[in-house]
């Protein structure tokens, strides 16, 4: 309400005004606290002219300084509670080595679960170039003519067209 009713939509100029009064208010840990300002001012960053609340299971961005993984079974989270420790299962991709994990992490509420939706480096393919390729350019009078030269004729398709034309009428 403060970064509406003030206009404070500077993640850093807000931090200033509210920091102190969120760490006591709701007892939370300063990256915690960090996090949610940041969350804040994105959402002003978008949209001012209306005021934004949020859900009490509305998604936060933890960072490194919030979330560790201990191994690929268990992540240890910082909450209001405290340090805890949950076990992790890894859907649909597997096994994803630790060093591959980049950046934040968004921990959103999904049909009453929770799940830490993670970022992951992944490296691209070499590009293939082919060696034997025809390039074909498309017409109307000739549906497609290719590299090699050859033409292919649009009559046939305008025959069908005009056919189920007339089979509609």
């Amino acid at each position: 309400m403060i970064a509406f009713e003030k206009k404070l939509y500077n993640r850093v100029f807000l931090q200033k005004v509210v920091y102190k009064d969120i760490r006591k208010t709701f007892d939370l840990a300063a990256q915690l606290t960090i996090r949610v300002i940041g969350k804040v001012a994105e959402m002003y960053g978008t949209d001012r002219n209306h005021f934004h609340e949020f859900r009490d299971y509305s998604s936060i961005v933890y960072d490194q300084r919030i979330l560790n993984f201990k191994g690929m079974d268990k992540v240890s989270i910082n909450t209001t509670s405290g340090r805890i420790r949950i076990p992790m299962t890894i859907e649909k991709y597997g096994q994803i080595p630790l060093e591959r994990i980049r950046g934040q992490c968004d921990l959103i509420r999904k049909n009453k679960l929770f799940c830490l939706m993670v970022s992951v480096e992944v490296h691209e393919e070499p590009v293939i170039e082919p060696e034997n390729n025809t390039d074909i350019d498309m017409g109307i009078t000739n549906i497609a003519v290719d590299s090699t030269g050859r033409y292919y004729s649009s009559n046939k398709i305008r025959e069908i067209r005009e056919h189920n034309a007339y089979l509609r009428s």
